[in-house]
């Protein structure tokens, strides 16, 4: 059983976009709100922030919600709250990961660029 004292790291997933992603995501509206929820938990470090924003076949439709991230990763680091470091921005993959660095991305998903489209069922 693991101690309550033991520090926790996540990288907490925001979503720039109108739609919930699968898995954890947020929308924009609430954004900073629940992760003023987190800045409570005395063992939970907030290394980070990711995005998937909608797709779209320009690379460049991305920008918008990769700069939206940043910027709000920008105001929550600016706080200096205990625990929370922000050194993590996950945004961009195989198709815009360019302009994801571009926006200041420091993590980028890029698996079908390396091994290609995966097979459908």
């Amino acid at each position: 059983m693991a101690s309550s004292k033991c520090k926790s790291s996540i990288a907490r997933r925001f979503a720039c976009g109108q739609q919930l992603l699968r898995r954890c995501g947020i929308r924009a509206v609430l954004r900073e709100a629940p992760a003023e929820a987190l800045f409570q938990y005395a063992h939970l470090r907030i290394r980070g922030l990711m995005t998937v924003p909608p797709f779209t076949e320009d690379p460049d439709g991305a920008r918008p919600y990769f700069r939206k991230l940043r910027e709000l990763r920008d105001r929550l680091a600016g706080r200096n709250l205990p625990a929370v470091t922000l050194d993590v921005l996950s945004m961009g993959m195989s198709h815009d990961f360019e302009v994801a660095i571009e926006e200041g991305s420091t993590c980028v998903r890029i698996g079908t660029a390396i091994f290609g489209t995966r097979p459908q069922p």
